[in-house]
Parts: C-alpha cells; structure tokens; sequence
C-alpha cells in the first residue's frame, strides 16, 4: 500500500525567484521586450514548467520561473549565462540588486 501512494505523489516542483532592479532610465516596457529571448531558451529547457515576469510597487521585478524539479532548475541555471549572453535582458538588471532564491511549490 506506501509503495502505490508513493508511486502517486508528484516529484516536488520549484520556484526559482529572481529579484532584482533596473538600471536607473529603464523601465518595464524594456524587460518585456528583452525578457522574450529568456523566455524562448525557457521553454526549451528540460524541466521547465512555466514563466512571470511581475513588477512590485517599488519598481522591482520579480522573475518567477516554476521547473519541475531542482535538479532541472539547477542544471539550466548552469547553462544560462552562457547560452543567453547576447541577451539584452542581462544588460537591463543592476547586478548589486540581484536576490535569488529556490522554494519548493506546495499548490
């Protein structure tokens, strides 16, 4: 009987969050339009479940991508700067502002 329930119950899914801000004169016309090529490499990715792209009330984005496992999440992390470095969506992001962080997805 463990064994069936076990069998049934979806590897867990995780949030990468990306918090970051602008660079001063950019806005979030500017991310949407860059953010397009990220997204395209996104959703050839193993793993990858879903994108949003969110603006806070102060002005910082929030870059929410759900991956269907860690070890998904992980593996394109490792890939990303290099395959996306001609991104201008690199170039909108004031680095000193960058937060990041995983959370495992519950509903």
């Amino acid at each position: 009987m463990t064994r069936k329930v076990a069998a049934q119950i979806p590897q867990a899914r995780v949030a990468e969050v990306t918090v970051f801000r602008l660079r001063p004169g950019l806005g979030s016309s500017q991310v949407i339009a860059a953010g397009r090529d990220i997204d395209a490499w996104l959703r050839q990715q193993p793993g990858f479940v879903s994108r949003m792209l969110l603006e806070e009330a102060d002005g910082s984005i929030m870059d929410v991508v759900v991956w269907q496992s860690q070890q998904a999440c992980q593996d394109s992390a490792r890939r990303l700067m290099d395959e996306t470095a001609a991104s201008a969506f690199h170039d909108l992001v004031a680095p000193a502002t960058i937060r990041w962080h995983l959370a495992e997805v519950l509903l």
